[in-house]
């Protein structure tokens, strides 16, 4: 419903935050306290637009910025009251501590509430396999020893959490300040924000436009999320002059002189919180209104009594928010014992402090501010040493997440000594996110030459053996580059991954610690792999150094990396690397070591031409995958193993399963676009376009790593030129170029996009750039035969087409063809009839189009071609293949080959006379109907879609001008036009 300009509403405190543990429906516990706000129509609006969208099923997000004390909590807080009686909401604050915000404060404070409304029990069930990666942020899901940090299994619950909750109604998640977002936030908003797709749930974020200095990490952000479909961003507006006239007259209850107005809008600028600040003033007997908004603050904190305004000081280093558990022992170290609770109440009652079920947040972030700033430097740094010591001695006080503001403390207590220790320290608790722990890391290296002996203090730290990182190097800068490296591979930092190890590289001798520098190598080998690059070199001087030992984790980490590298670079060295990895997986009890070795040697199987021995070993290797990533290499490697040999059903039920698998251990998001885009390869073959898409849409959403991001836009490319839509697709292959142009073993890729080249070029009438295509594939490094098979169809039509060399593709398809599994069979009548050109061969082609591993376009196009060698010999014939092959191309969508179709039909054939008009193909279809054949078995007995049946049998009735199919039958028989 459109909003009207009526009376200002009153909802809560101007520019004030909502209490920040808040999640209820509105109607059902009552309005909130009473308070002002007016104007900012078209925000308002827009909000519950977005709102209104959500609540249909059509999530999105809000990015919401303005200046400090522009309303856009106000905004939020009038939002939350306009949700409807089915509408719930939950807010989140993220924290300024030191130089960045506390690690997933906002999330935190979101799953407490949730978990408050609708019960520990339920939101553990709505998280799914995934809930105990939630451990570090709600230790009561859990009993015992806190999981190590996982991160997209964490993202992957939350998401679940989210859309679960927002099935029982719709749902409005509201994250404010987020100028002081952690990088830990950022990753998680990134992942929901793409994964949901359909539920009723809306984010909005707020954060102040005006504090975004160039390099501020926020603002990557607001342009990725700006482009994402169903993001809206609204920039709040000052109030006019009239409007601050009705602000001043609600704060104050009554109406302010002309003069008042004039003076406060000036003084304002319409910046609503500092006009109620000023108003205030007036009424508490300033003689002069305020220069500045922090000059306002003052006036208003100035009302409160010494001790009070003694604790809120001390409560402003906590950041926006502290639990009452540690501002009691806080203030015991202060010796603010007596009087705490009155201190309390007045903060409360003078709109200083909001309190909650567990603590205290600052009704204004401006407020805390001024404040904090406020405090002399020596107080600045002994209370920060209070809070880090506090929570030093007081292990049981929060979270993990709240242990980590003890270095941010220590640090802005210029207690560098102790802040380096604790940064290290703390980085190494294992449920610790990436993102914060990297970041600690970093903190302890820039300070590293400060410190008085860093050596000692680091070889101190209790780090424990982690097999991800192995036994610590011994030389403790290094030590610490490497634990840096791993967090930042497993925080998807990749550049800074790859800095720390070359770093750590350099301080580590080969000859000395020689299994440690083969770890080091193949995180950098993982790292580079991430961007597209091969580092064979690497891995095969980490091999070199772990041959001395015989049986160990190192030798076979390296093993596992190099063999899958050669595998899919298809070098004849991967088969003995897999078979060694086997052998040795085996003898060290490693079931997941084993399943890698068993997919890649099936994988080399598959394309040293005997695809079926290979998918029984990928078949072999599923009992022993049971972590995520290995039962996401089977899925994935088998479905496409089954894709490539023709078995395309097989192929799709792989992929599901794999979804089906890891969805159970809460890393669906995660590995589906690793799968998505193998179900949708075998649907495309077999003419389920529209299904596919759906699929490849939602694999980009969910930001897929760059080789499955390639895969993705291959196969709509490739369906965009089907589909005649040939512009898309060349602007989607031009922008593979970019993504082809690093050095990248992703060569079956390559034929790929190469064949779709060809496909387009012929599109475009080009048949010497298609050949050109197939010129440049047969070159550079070594693809199996059977891998270009793709290529060879446009190149046979370059070649019918008056392009190309017989031989040179006669030679290539004896290579392809030869004992290439049932996938090459079924290719091979189609590319011999492009080499012999003959009727015959058309015709043995058109024969063989009811192999199952032909995909349904390449069928459509032999029929094409059998029209045109048929078309100088019987034209009837040929008009009648033609109309054939144009409705079941139109029917599947190929556009292409309709297009084809319309230029080839020759315009001086007559149409073939048969009885009612009916071509060739209808009286077929019309002699199964007179049988009592269903439409599907029509489609069966003509080796054609259900669909394209039940087309042809609607221009039967309509042709014989009948209304259902027994009178068609019925017409059929007394017309003699069946036997």
């Amino acid at each position: 419903m459109p909003l009207t300009r009526d009376e200002p509403r009153r909802l809560s405190v101007v520019g004030g935050n909502m209490s920040a543990m808040t999640v209820r429906a509105p109607h059902v516990d009552g309005p909130a306290e009473s308070v002002v706000i007016v104007g900012q129509l078209a925000e308002r609006q827009s909000l519950l637009d977005a709102w209104e969208r959500a609540r249909s099923g059509s999530p999105g997000v809000v990015l919401l910025g303005g200046e400090a004390g522009i309303g856009k909590s106000t905004l939020l807080s009038w939002l939350s009251h306009e949700l409807g009686p089915d509408g719930q909401y939950v807010t989140g604050l993220c924290v300024p501590l030191g130089e960045e915000g506390l690690a997933l404060a906002p999330l935190t404070w979101i799953l407490r509430e949730l978990v408050a409304r609708h019960g520990l029990t339920t939101v553990r069930q709505w998280a799914g396999a995934g809930w105990p990666a939630l451990s570090p942020l709600l230790p009561s899901l859990v009993d015992g020893a806190l999981s190590p940090h996982d991160r997209l299994q964490q993202f992957e619950a939350v998401a679940r959490i989210f859309e679960q909750a927002s099935a029982v109604s719709p749902l409005l998640i509201i994250v404010e300040d987020l100028h002081w977002v952690d990088e830990s936030t950022l990753s998680l908003l990134r992942f929901v924000t793409r994964a949901m797709l359909s539920a009723r749930l809306l984010i909005v974020c707020s954060f102040r436009s005006d504090e975004l200095p160039r390099r501020h990490p926020l603002r990557p952000f607001l342009v990725e999320a700006g482009r994402q479909h169903g993001t809206l961003r609204i920039d709040v507006t000052r109030l006019s002059p009239a409007e601050t006239g009705e602000l001043i007259a609600l704060s104050n209850g009554r109406t302010p002189s002309p003069a008042l107005v004039s003076l406060i809008a000036e003084h304002s600028q319409g910046i609503p919180y500092f006009v109620t600040e000023l108003a205030t003033a007036t009424t508490v007997g300033c003689l002069q209104l305020p220069d500045t908004l922090r000059d306002a603050l003052s006036v208003r904190l100035s009302r409160l009594s010494d001790p009070t305004e003694r604790l809120v000081a001390v409560m402003s280093v906590a950041g926006n928010r502290i639990d009452h558990d540690l501002l009691a022992l806080v203030a015991k170290a202060e010796g603010l014992v007596d009087g705490l609770e009155p201190c309390l109440r007045e903060a409360v009652d003078a709109s200083i402090l909001v309190p909650d079920d567990t603590g205290y947040s600052f009704r204004h972030s401006l407020l805390r501010e001024v404040l904090y700033d406020d405090l002399l430097p020596g107080e600045h740094a002994r209370l920060h040493s209070t809070f880090a010591t506090v929570l030093t001695d007081h292990p049981e006080l929060g979270s993990v997440i709240d242990r980590s503001a003890i270095p941010a403390h220590w640090f802005e207590a210029h207690d560098l000594q102790r802040g380096f220790a604790s940064a290290i320290e703390v980085a190494a608790t294992p449920s610790l996110p990436h993102a914060e722990a990297l970041s600690l890391y970093a903190r302890a290296l820039d300070v590293w030459a400060r410190i008085a002996d860093p050596d000692s203090v680091v070889a101190s730290q209790d780090i424990p053996y982690d097999e991800e990182v192995g036994s610590p190097l011994s030389d403790p800068r290094a030590r610490i580059l490497h634990l840096a490296g791993v967090r930042a591979y497993q925080a998807g930092e990749i550049d800074r991954g790859l800095t720390y190890i070359a770093a750590a590289l350099e301080r580590v001798d080969p000859a000395l610690e020689p299994l440690s520098v083969s770890r080091l190598l193949v995180l950098r080998s993982r790292l580079l792999r991430l961007t597209g690059v091969a580092n064979r070199d690497g891995l095969l001087e980490a091999l070199r150094l772990t041959a001395p030992f015989g049986d160990t984790l190192e030798r076979a980490q390296v093993l596992n990396q190099l063999s899958k590298l050669d595998q899919i670079m298809y070098l004849p060295e991967a088969a003995g690397e897999a078979q060694e990895l086997l052998e040795m997986a085996r003898r060290l009890g490693r079931d997941d070591l084993m399943s890698d070795a068993l997919v890649t040697l099936g994988g080399i199987r598959c394309w040293t031409e005997d695809p079926d021995s290979g998918i029984a070993l990928m078949e072999s290797a599923q009992p022993l995958a049971t972590q995520s990533t290995t039962m996401q290499r089977v899925a994935t490697n088998l479905s496409d193993a089954l894709f490539r040999a023709g078995l395309y059903e097989e192929a799709i039920d792989a992929g599901r399963q794999g979804l089906d698998a890891v969805e159970k251990l809460g890393r669906e998001r995660e590995c589906s676009p690793m799968l998505l885009g193998n179900i949708a390869e075998p649907m495309l073959a077999l003419g389920r376009w529209a299904e596919a898409e759906r699929l490849i849409q939602r694999g980009l959403d969910l930001d897929a790593p760059l080789s499955h991001a390639r895969q993705f836009h291959l196969l709509l490319a490739e369906l965009r030129c089907w589909q005649d839509r040939i512009d898309e697709s060349e602007t989607m292959l031009a922008t593979l170029t970019g993504m082809f142009g690093m050095v990248s073993p992703d060569l079956q890729l390559t034929m790929t996009a190469r064949a779709t080249r060809a496909l387009a070029a012929l599109a475009c009438g080009d048949p010497q750039r298609a050949w050109a295509e197939f010129e440049a594939s047969l070159g550079g490094a070594y693809v199996p035969p059977a891998h270009r098979i793709p290529v060879l169809v446009p190149a046979g039509m370059a070649l019918r087409a008056g392009a190309g060399d017989r031989a040179r593709y006669a030679a290539e398809l004896e290579r392809a063809c030869s004992g290439s599994g049932r996938r090459a069979a079924a290719y091979e009548p189609v590319l011999r009839a492009y080499l012999d050109g003959s009727r015959e061969a058309w015709t043995n082609a058109y024969a063989s189009r009811d192999d199952p591993a032909l995909p349904v376009a390449v069928k459509a196009v032999v029929a094409l071609e059998l029209a045109r060698v048929t078309d100088a010999e019987d034209a009837r014939g040929a008009t009648e293949l033609l109309a054939e092959t144009r409705t079941e191309a139109d029917v599947l969508g190929a556009q292409l080959v309709v297009r084809w179709c319309d230029e080839l039909r020759p315009l001086a054939v007559r149409a073939a006379v048969r009885p009612g008009g009916l071509t060739a193909r209808e009286v077929e279809v019309l002699r199964l109907v007179a049988e009592g054949r269903s439409n599907s078995q029509v489609g069966q007995a003509l080796v054609i879609s259900t669909k394209t049946a039940s087309v042809h049998v609607s221009n039967i009735i309509a042709k014989l001008g009948v209304s259902s199919r027994g009178e068609a039958a019925a017409w059929a028989y007394s017309h003699g036009a069946i036997d």
